[in-house]
């Protein structure tokens, strides 16, 4: 399947995840991005904060760097704050996700 550039939500980059032609249609260069964008996903921004997340992170910055990436902002405050994040920090978006909703309740 060709793909398009722009940008992908979570149900579509959880379908890449599982493809494994993927892998296989990617340069070298794509597929060291790849493979840390996924280290990301999986060991920084789930429900378990890896010990060694600041390592993964500083690589997906190198590598989308190496593929000439410039540092979008969500990517240059994810870099500039990386001990601000909680350590279950997908567990800490849903509550706060459910508390948001719950106060729109009210506000109706």
């Amino acid at each position: 399947a060709k793909l398009k550039g722009g940008v992908f939500y979570g149900p579509q980059i959880r379908t890449l995840f599982k493809d494994e032609t993927f892998i296989t249609t990617i340069s070298c260069i794509e597929k060291s991005a790849w493979t840390s964008f996924k280290a990301v996903a999986t060991n920084f921004l789930g429900n378990n904060k890896s010990p060694k997340y600041e390592e993964i992170v500083l690589k997906l910055i190198k590598d989308f760097q190496d593929l000439g990436c410039l540092m979008d902002y969500k990517l240059h405050f994810l870099h500039s704050h990386l001990d601000w994040f909680p350590e279950n920090l997908r567990d800490y978006s849903e509550e706060q996700g459910e508390r948001s909703h719950q106060d729109m309740k009210v506000i109706e």
